[in-house]
């Protein structure tokens, strides 16, 4: 949108900075900003007085903060201002770059002649829009880098935090088995986080790629305009290539750099994951086959404590049945021989001796070898039909 110079063949009446505010009603000229949105330059021409032709590089800035002031809407804040220059013996402002997350990018050319305005609006207009094209995808990409940088930041915490549980877990010399089930959910977790991982560093290092080329397709057209126009001086166009592009490629290289190793932290973490469920698994199978063990050995040693015990009690109960059977067959065989005491029996010598033994004892001993004889039978009966 501009005024024209000339209306119905005269030169147009100089007018107030207030015109500019017809020129952006409602703040339409300021697009909204979107994923797909690859930001926007708004350039802002204006003749300079004669009165104003003397003024100061300090005093036209002045000037040209007035001219933005009064193209934003009322309630809008004034952008940053960035720097100034000469460019093609006319004074611009640049205003906006300073400040990424609400940037919008803003010239204020202030013509001193007309040979400006021809040269720029009339013959190299679409040069200039290249130029401006290629430069805001160079600032998109970098403002998208800090979106991705934030993310980048986020996952490494959550890296340094599970590294953090390693390294308690690590000072535990023994983990329960709920210790190694939640090591076993880490280990199918850790994987899908450094997925994640890898990839925002893979978008991070394509905004990188995307800042080169188009930084160098800034740098040629720059060189074609200034073919174009070999005696002026582009240092006001340069500057961006010199300064700006270079810091945006650095600063996401240190930002590589510097998150690089989280990828390796994560795989150590894994892999030292891993270790640890081994191991104490290994330990705690070890673990229970000793307790095992020592369980079969403990019954094992109660059954021979109860086998002992059982085998005293039998030979207990066998001692008694035999000394009782003992006793019982002793009593009878006395009960059973005690009227052969009274029989008379002479010793051998005297009168009348006996050719035989007392009758008690003939009764005794044959009753103990008959007693032997049947004990010994029987235990030899026992023994062949056990």
């Amino acid at each position: 949108m501009r005024r024209p110079q000339q209306e119905k063949g005269q030169k147009s009446e100089d007018v107030e900075i207030n015109f500019l505010q017809l020129l952006n009603p409602d703040n339409c000229l300021f697009l909204t900003d979107t994923d797909e949105f690859l930001g926007e330059t708004l350039l802002i021409t204006a003749f300079l007085t004669d009165e104003d032709k003397n003024k100061s590089a300090a005093e036209l800035r002045l000037l040209a903060d007035a001219c933005l002031t009064a193209f934003l809407p009322v309630d809008g804040s004034l952008p940053p201002f960035n720097r100034s220059g000469s460019l093609i013996g006319s004074q611009i402002f640049e205003y906006g770059l300073n400040d990424l997350p609400n940037y919008h990018h803003i010239l204020v050319w202030l013509f001193a002649n007309s040979d400006a305005e021809k040269k720029i609006l009339d013959e190299y207009y679409n040069q200039l829009i290249d130029l401006f094209f290629f430069r805001n995808k160079v600032i998109s990409a970098f403002k998208d880098s800090r979106k991705i940088y934030q993310k980048i930041k986020d996952c490494y915490t959550k890296i340094e935090e599970e590294i953090q549980i390693l390294q308690n877990l690590g000072h535990n010399p023994r983990l329960s088995n709920d210790d190694l089930d939640k090591l076993q959910i880490k280990i199918k977790s850790l994987p899908q986080l450094a997925l994640e991982y890898e990839n925002l560093l893979r978008y991070l290092a394509e905004f990188k790629n995307t800042i080169y080329i188009n930084g160098h397709t800034y740098k040629s057209r720059l060189e074609e305009i200034q073919s174009l126009l070999p005696d002026e001086n582009l240092e006001f166009l340069e500057y961006f290539y010199q300064k700006n592009y270079p810091y945006f490629q650095e600063q996401i290289k240190v930002d590589l750099g510097y998150f690089q190793n989280g990828s390796s932290l994560l795989d150590k973490a894994i892999a030292s994951i891993r270790g640890i469920v081994e191991i104490e698994r290994s330990r705690l199978a070890r673990d229970q086959a000793e307790l095992a063990e020592k369980e079969h050995r403990a019954r094992e040693q109660a059954a021979a404590l109860v086998r002992t015990a059982k085998e005293q009690a039998d030979q207990q109960l066998q001692n008694s049945i035999t000394s009782i059977g003992t006793g019982i067959a002793a009593g009878s065989f006395i009960a059973s021989s005690s009227g052969l005491i009274t029989i008379p029996w002479r010793m051998p010598g005297d009168k009348d001796a006996s050719n035989y033994p007392h009758p008690l004892i003939i009764s005794l001993v044959l009753s103990t070898v008959i007693g032997f004889a049947v004990w010994w039978g029987c235990k030899t009966w026992l023994a062949k039909n056990k």
